[in-house]
C-alpha cells in the first residue's frame, strides 16, 4: 500500500537549514489545538557546536505595510513557544540573540464545537418610550439558525408592536461585523455594515406587524474592504476574499489578554 501526503518545505538562503511541515493549517478546538509536526534538516559542518531552535511566533499586523516608513512598524510579534532541536534537549530558555534562520508561515483555523450547532437560534427584544409621544414601541427579533456560514442567507424575523400615539414609518435591518483589539490600552472597536435592508411600515397606533427579512453577510466591494477583517491566507495569490470567522474563546480566557483581534457578527434592527 502506497501512502501519499503533502509536505511543505522552507530553506534558509544559504541552503544549510531546511524545515519540513506536514500541514500549515493548525486546527484550534477552543480548549486545545493540534500539535505542529515537522522535521529540521541541517548541515552539521555549518552548524558546528552552535544550537538550532524551532519557534512558534504569532505575528499581528494592525496597519498597512505600504505605510511603514522611517522605521515605523505596524506589526507586533509574540513568541508562543521555543524548543531546541539540535542538539536535542528536554527544555531550554532562548536568549535575544538566538534566532531561528528559517521561517515558514502556518495557519491556525478554529473548528466549530458541535454543541454550538444545537444551541437555540439567537433572539432578543426591546421596549422603548419617547419624549415626543406617549406609549411604547416593542421590537422582537429572532434568527432562524444559531450558526451561519459565509454567503448563507440570514432570515430575520421581526415583530413590531406600536403602543404609541404616532405611526411607525420605517424598519431598518443590518448585518454587521464587530471587531475589537483588546491588547491596546485604549481598546479599539469598529462596526461595519455588511448588508442592510429598509422597509416602509406605516404602522398606526395600537397595531402590530410581523416581517421576515433575508440578508447575506458579504465581503464589501474592494473600495471598502479595508473597513472589515477578512480571513487570512497562506499565499498572496489566493483568489477570493472571505470574512473573518467569529472568534471563539475558552471560558477561562480573559478577553483583555487576547493577542489579536476579536471578531463577532450581529443583526441590528431599528424601527
Amino acid at each position: 500500500m502506497v501512502v501519499s501526503f503533502q509536505v511543505f518545505k522552507k530553506s534558509s538562503l544559504n541552503g544549510k537549514v531546511h524545515m519540513y511541515l506536514t500541514k500549515r493549517q493548525i486546527r484550534d478546538f477552543v480548549t486545545h489545538a493540534e500539535d505542529i509536526e515537522g522535521a529540521v534538516l541541517i548541515d552539521p559542518s555549518f552548524v558546528g557546536d552552535r544550537r538550532v531552535y524551532a519557534q512558534v511566533v504569532l505575528r499581528f499586523r494592525f496597519g498597512r505595510e505600504d505605510d511603514e516608513t522611517m522605521g515605523l512598524n505596524f506589526t507586533k510579534t509574540l513568541c508562543v513557544e521555543t524548543k531546541q532541536v539540535y542538539p536535542p534537549v528536554e527544555e531550554h530558555h532562548a536568549t535575544e540573540i538566538q534566532v531561528s534562520s528559517v521561517s515558514l508561515h502556518i495557519e491556525r483555523v478554529q473548528s466549530l464545537p458541535s454543541d454550538e450547532l444545537t444551541k437555540p437560534p439567537p433572539h432578543g427584544s426591546i421596549t422603548r418610550n419617547f419624549l415626543t409621544c406617549s406609549g411604547t414601541v416593542t421590537v422582537e427579533v429572532s434568527l432562524d439558525a444559531p450558526v451561519y456560514r459565509q454567503d448563507q442567507d440570514v432570515t430575520i424575523s421581526v415583530n413590531v408592536i406600536n403602543k404609541t400615539s404616532k405611526d411607525v414609518k420605517k424598519l431598518k435591518v443590518k448585518v454587521m461585523q464587530l471587531s475589537e483589539v483588546p491588547m491596546f490600552s485604549h481598546t479599539q472597536r469598529r462596526e461595519k455594515t455588511l448588508s442592510k435592508a429598509e422597509e416602509a411600515l406605516l404602522l398606526p397606533p395600537g397595531a402590530c406587524t410581523q416581517r421576515a427579512i433575508t440578508l447575506v453577510a458579504l465581503v464589501p466591494p474592494k473600495r471598502a474592504q479595508g473597513m472589515v477583517f477578512l480571513q487570512g491566507s497562506l499565499t498572496q495569490t489566493s483568489s477570493g476574499a472571505s470574512l473573518a470567522q467569529t472568534t471563539l474563546l475558552p471560558s477561562d480566557v480573559c478577553r483583555s489578554d487576547v493577542f489579536g483581534i476579536l471578531v463577532s457578527y450581529i443583526v441590528r434592527v431599528k424601527a
